[in-house]
């Protein structure tokens, strides 16, 4: 624990002299280290003063005690909950990396279904244009004269996004009545998995 109260944090309770705003009262609390370095980083990256920092904390308590949350604080937590999603796809490699392990869980998903004879990515992965936000589009094509109904197209899907912690789209239906999407699939579609003959 530390008191903010230190000569080099001082300015976190300056009293404001400008009338119109709120009256500031000076205030000392002693703090863990770990808050007082994140609140000076907060503060640092928003270029606000370490007052306005914390003080903005704990308006922010305030309002999810009284279970407040404003639409603008909800974009704010989707926005950090993509920026870390961000951080862990980079601790999983580069782009190339992550591109291999998507086609590796799709084609590891598409061999635990007998019926599944193959399956291709679509959409950004197969043209290298996927981000942090970006789902994995497959189209699958598989024998009718094996059992495989839409809960195993289900069940597919939610082994991919297990693996990769990203929403999956799959294409399963023979003919596609999108004139778009068939063309998109034409156009992008990358073989990753096909079975071998029996």
């Amino acid at each position: 624990m530390i008191s903010v109260r230190t000569e080099a944090s001082m300015d976190y309770f300056e009293t404001d002299s400008n009338s119109s705003a709120p009256k500031r009262v000076p205030l000392s609390l002693r703090l863990p280290v770990q808050v007082v370095e994140s609140v000076d980083r907060y503060a640092s990256e928003n270029r606000m003063s370490k007052t306005d920092a914390f003080l903005h904390f704990l308006r922010r308590g305030m309002d999810a005690e009284r279970g407040e949350l404003r639409l603008d604080q909800l974009v704010e937590i989707k926005e950090q909950l993509s920026e870390i999603k961000g951080m862990l796809l980079e601790k999983r490699g580069d782009r190339s990396e992550e591109a291999a392990f998507v086609r590796e869980a799709v084609a590891q998903a598409a061999s635990e279904f007998p019926a599944i004879e193959r399956a291709y990515l679509f959409g950004s992965f197969a043209r290298g244009t996927f981000g942090s936000d970006s789902d994995v589009d497959v189209r699958i094509e598989y024998d009718h004269g094996m059992s495989f109904n839409l809960h195993d197209v289900s069940q597919f899907g939610k082994r991919i996004e297990q693996a990769t912690g990203r929403e999956v789209d799959v294409v399963s239906a023979d003919r596609i009545k999108k004139e778009g999407l068939a063309a998109a699939i034409e156009r992008d579609k990358e073989l990753v998995y096909e079975r071998e003959a029996r």
